[in-house]
């Protein structure tokens, strides 16, 4: 584990006098790094890290064992992780692996392996394989696809973890126009480098994968070269809506977004998502860099980078996002249109876009995340388009620097991207912004000093996120993970509704949500701690702490890593004291002559008339159903007054009262 280079911003508890102030919502914790592999030669890839909503998540790589490349997964449980578990059952080569998951710590990972020698060649395949919730191993693999050619650039794209649900977008490199490939007189090179290429996409069924084929344009119609930034990208609602978006020329020969809902194994139409036009002049230039990011709800952002020049119609490169609404609205199938999301022209170098959504308000929102010109820029988007644009304090490692985003459903934002630590080497800058607008920057790094790679920051609903990188290549690579682990959400705290005695004062409270492994609890009483460490979620307090009265109930639950929130206060309404009777003489014109008035009272939760009786002790008849009672005696003379009676916490009382009636 390394600590160097790390900038933490750990919670403080804050001690006032005798009692205890104790944060209602904080900023996450900024953990340290986490070597997960190496620094060892035989690290030889790295796939992504994906987290869950309930913040169970895992990351994937490629390692050597036995002299052949293997998938491994290490989970992410309970704000920890475990050790690498390997995820391919097969003996050959694996590579460009990635990863997907979904509650309860279950993983979905494919990748791909040779499966077959046709002609003298090697023939390669899409695989998967799943680490079922609860479970130690990963299942046998399955063939996504059984032809993806030579196997080169294939880049899946994998959303989602269920069964009928999960869904795997990929290219597929049918013809290179290469020296080494046999010559097709039907096979047009509209640019040079261009390729032949399908992109093609699958759904997960649980026991196999029902391939959807080709989902592009023009099969025919040559592709720009690709390269990671220009792989498709697959999204996927809790509908099972999917949403695929690629690269590809349009009849005019430029690079053009694309993207098209799947419904089912059923591709809607193809739209087209980064514009043509803009601003009345065509956009001429290849749109080389492509983002998608898809709510629950099925609303999709796509966002675009188009490289352009200052003599051309945008005036240098730009980046654009385009919104497809819910996967319920009537036109989900149709983009709202294309809005620059950069600030106006980038010159001459911008790095790969992100983007992140999350479900609310009309449209939901989205946060976009790019590196440009030394910096880098998290614009947010609105029904309107770009909002703001805050600069975070750490620069970019370099103009064409890696960035990454995550949103959480309440507008909070994580943000990752290359830099330069202090020292002057390359590390992962991090930064938080919670929705009420506090903000806290680090920077983290691997054990050895050296540049970073294939950057992936993965966030859950909770406001958690984990991210993962390859710090250096060849003998000194490893695989570093960290992590933004959340404060423990808000959680409730009951306490009887009315008066109780001491022994029946019992509060009980909901556990606070955390991926933390283990959340304690204390319980403050008029702001002074009177029970700490508590994993059991309920407590009756000590009679000598209670009183008599109101008391003021705080729940403070504290995650692993000491990060802490309080309830809100709720009444504690405790009686420990049962009711008191007095007497007075009353004689007089009004009572009559020899008269008495007994009186009853409680201090805390009042008296129960309906149980209160009163014996005056000369033989007269039971009184009851009152808390005042008067009577008139024959004669003066001392008598002993028998009083039971009852509050309404339920303490009870027999009161005798000697008294001298003149």
């Amino acid at each position: 584990m390394a600590l160097t280079r790390l900038i933490r911003h750990p919670l403080a508890l804050l001690v006032v006098g005798a009692a205890f102030a104790w944060p209602t919502s904080a900023l996450a914790l900024i953990e340290p790094p986490v070597t997960i592999d190496g620094p060892s030669a035989d690290v030889r890839d790295f796939g992504g890290v994906a987290l869950a909503p309930d913040g169970t998540g895992g990351i994937a790589y490629i390692k050597v064992t036995g002299g052949v490349p293997h998938v491994f997964v290490v989970r992410r449980l309970h704000g920890g992780w475990t050790r690498p578990v390997r995820a391919d059952l097969l003996p050959y080569d694996a590579q460009q692996v990635a990863i997907a998951a979904s509650n309860n710590g279950r993983l979905l990972v494919v990748w791909v392996s040779q499966i077959a020698t046709v002609h003298g060649q090697i023939r390669y395949a899409l695989y998967s394989a799943e680490l079922p919730a609860g479970g130690a191993a990963f299942g046998a693999p399955l063939v996504v696809d059984p032809n993806v050619a030579a196997g080169a650039d294939v880049d899946p794209s994998l959303a989602g973890t269920a069964p009928g649900q999960a869904i795997v977008a990929y290219r597929v490199t049918t013809y290179d126009f290469g020296p080494t490939s046999p010559f097709d007189p039907t096979a047009v090179q509209l640019r040079p480098n261009d390729v032949l290429a399908d992109v093609r996409v699958a759904r997960y069924q649980g026991t196999r994968w029902s391939r959807l084929g080709a989902i592009n344009r023009n099969g025919d119609a040559s592709m720009p070269a690709p390269d990671v930034a220009n792989a498709p990208r697959a999204g996927l609602a809790v509908d099972g809506s999917a949403v695929i978006a690629w690269q590809e020329r349009d009849q005019t020969g430029i690079a053009r977004i694309w993207a098209r809902r799947v419904f089912g194994t059923s591709p809607a139409p193809i739209q087209p998502a980064s514009p043509s036009t803009w601003q009345g002049s065509p956009v001429t230039d290849d749109a080389d860099a492509l983002a998608l990011a898809v709510t629950p709800l099925g609303m999709a952002q796509v966002v675009a980078r188009v490289s352009g020049t200052s003599d051309d119609a945008l005036g240098g490169t730009r980046v654009f996002a385009n919104q497809l609404p819910v996967s319920l609205d009537r036109n989900a199938a149709v983009f709202s249109g294309a809005t620059a999301v950069d600030g106006g022209p980038q010159d001459p170098v911008i790095g790969s876009p992100a983007v992140a959504v999350a479900d609310g308000g009309q449209n939901g929102s989205a946060r976009v995340a790019f590196t440009a010109a030394g910096g880098v820029h998290l614009p947010a988007l609105g029904a309107a388009g770009a909002l703001h644009d805050p600069q975070p304090s750490a620069p970019a490692g370099s103009a064409s620097a890696d960035a990454q985003v995550a949103i959480d459903p309440d507008g909070g934002t994580i943000a990752a991207w290359e830099t330069t630590g202090a020292d002057g080497l390359p590390a992962v800058a991090l930064r938080q912004e919670l929705p009420s607008g506090g903000v806290q920057t680090g920077v983290v790094a691997g054990n050895d000093a050296g540049d970073v790679s294939r950057l992936s920051l993965g966030g859950d609903v909770g406001g958690d996120a984990i991210v993962g990188f390859l710090q250096r290549t060849g003998a000194g690579a490893e695989v570093v993970a960290g992590g933004i682990t959340a404060a423990p959400a808000s959680f409730v705290v009951t306490a009887p509704a009315g008066w109780v005695r001491p022994g029946a004062a019992r509060v009980t409270w909901q556990p606070a949500p955390s991926t933390s492994q283990r959340i304690t609890y204390t319980v403050l009483l008029d702001g002074r701690p009177v029970a700490q460490g508590l994993s059991v979620r309920a407590l009756r307090p000590a009679a000598v702490y209670l009183g008599n009265g109101v008391r003021h109930v705080q729940v403070v639950g504290t995650d692993a890593q000491g990060q802490a929130i309080a309830s809100d206060p709720v009444d504690l309404r405790v009686d420990g004291r049962p009711p008191t009777a007095t007497a007075r003489n009353t004689t007089g014109r009004r009572y009559g002559r020899h008269s008495l008035a007994v009186a009853v009272a409680d201090a805390a939760s009042g008296v129960m008339a309906a149980r209160t009786t009163c014996l005056f002790g000369d033989g007269s008849r039971l009184q009851k159903g009152h808390r005042t009672f008067r009577h008139e005696y024959q004669r003066a003379g001392r008598y002993v007054v028998r009083v039971v009676t009852r509050d309404r916490a339920g303490n009870q009382a027999t009161v005798r009262l000697r008294v001298t009636v003149r």
